[in-house]
């Protein structure tokens, strides 16, 4: 059942929060190749929740790990953002 919460949340934060954010007059081709990550891993994210397939979860997990590192990499060193991602 936790997971279920946990997998609905993050559908959630996916759907609701960074894909509906996106601009894609402002953003062009970066918004487009977001939205289709945050898409697949949306679509991942049912697979996984659906047929417990854990290793669904681990492909978002690693997806959106490189992700953030990518971003991270783009913030000055003292910035909070630049934190290391909890695992």
């Amino acid at each position: 059942a936790e997971l279920g919460v946990a997998i609905r949340q993050a559908n959630d934060l996916l759907g609701q929060g960074l894909l509906a954010a996106l601009d894609y007059e402002k953003g062009g081709e970066i918004a487009v190749n977001l939205g289709r990550i945050y898409d697949f891993c949306i679509r991942q994210l049912l697979q996984a929740n659906l047929r417990r397939d854990v290793e669904a979860l681990h492909d978002v997990t690693r997806l959106l790990g490189s992700l953030r590192e990518g971003w991270a990499s783009l913030v000055p060193a003292g910035d909070s953002l630049a934190a290391p991602v909890r695992r």
